[in-house]
């Protein structure tokens, strides 16, 4: 009798045992199919990010859409003129940024034309924003002529506004064309000149000075 409660009491030890390794491989399968899953997710994600492109977008459109959607002026879209009001500074702030890398590239002695599209910050974010390669190429030099030549900057500016005129009235902003061209000239052409015009009455004064010594 004795023998059986020791044969008793070992078979339920080892089934007590048993049921622990199983309670053990039942929770690590869980936990390695929780983590599969979370590995899976952030693969995916970043899969996800890799594939979209840069920027951001307006109202749902980025890019080429937002030039053709204002170029064709389409009537399904019933913001448009909210988006096109929203652009009119991105326009602006892409004029500028094109500007601004072809006098970068003249002082730096080289000339390679930007692309179509560009990332543009702005008060609500960045926005994902194209134009046409042809207006590109040629605000891109004019940069470039500015930054070589800056005494001309009437026939810099008078440029710049053909221009504006050009890629404003392309998408609807004729009445914004005057006020985009004098808002681009301000931060890139006659900001230059300005720099030039402080740097040249402060080498006139130097000069006095070594004079007066």
């Amino acid at each position: 009798m004795y023998e059986d409660v020791i044969i008793t009491l070992l078979g339920l030890a080892i089934a007590f045992f048993l049921l622990i390794v199983l309670v053990l491989i039942v929770y690590m399968w869980s936990r390695i199919n929780i983590l599969e899953k979370k590995v899976g997710a952030r693969v995916k994600n970043l899969e996800k990010n890799k594939s979209e492109k840069p920027g951001g977008d307006l109202m749902g459109y980025r890019g080429k859409e937002i030039w053709d959607l204002l170029q064709s002026s389409s009537e399904k879209e019933q913001n448009i003129n909210q988006i096109r009001s929203r652009y009119a500074s991105t326009l602006a702030r892409h004029m500028e940024q094109v500007i601004d890398q072809g006098q970068f590239d003249n002082r730096k002695g080289r000339s390679v034309t930007p692309g179509n599209t560009a990332t543009i910050g702005g008060v609500r974010g960045e926005v994902e924003s194209w134009l046409p390669i042809l207006e590109i190429e040629k605000l891109y030099y004019l940069g470039q002529r500015a930054a070589e030549d800056p005494d001309k900057v009437a026939d810099h500016r008078q440029e710049l506004y053909s221009i504006a005129k050009i890629l404003a009235g392309s998408l609807g902003l004729n009445k914004e064309a005057q006020g985009i061209a004098r808002l681009v000239a301000s931060h890139t052409i006659d900001f230059r000149q300005s720099i030039k015009e402080t740097e040249g009455k402060e080498d006139e004064r130097n000069g006095h000075k070594i004079d007066d010594e």
